[in-house]
C-alpha cells in the first residue's frame, strides 16, 4: 500500500470515528500535525484528492459554482 493510500485510509477512519466528512478529517489532520493543506495535498494521489474534493462539495465547504464540472459522467 502506498503512503497516499495509507493516509487516505487513516483519514476515512478518523472521519467515521468522529462523525465528520473526509474534508473535515483532512483539515483536522493538518491541524493535528501542524502542516499546511498544500503539504497534505502533495502527499496524496489524484484519487484521494478527488475524494476529498467531493466531500468538500457534499459538505458545502466550497461553493458548487467554483467546482468545474467534468465533461463525462465519471
Amino acid at each position: 500500500m502506498s503512503f497516499s493510500e495509507d493516509l487516505l485510509a487513516h483519514l476515512k477512519s478518523v472521519a467515521e470515528h468522529d462523525g465528520i466528512n473526509l474534508f473535515e478529517a483532512a483539515a483536522q489532520y493538518c491541524d493535528d500535525h501542524d502542516i499546511d493543506a498544500d503539504e497534505l495535498i502533495e502527499s496524496l494521489d489524484a484519487g484521494a484528492i478527488s475524494q476529498i474534493k467531493a466531500a468538500a462539495l457534499q459538505g458545502n465547504h466550497v461553493r458548487k459554482c467554483v467546482h468545474k464540472k467534468p465533461n463525462s459522467l465519471f
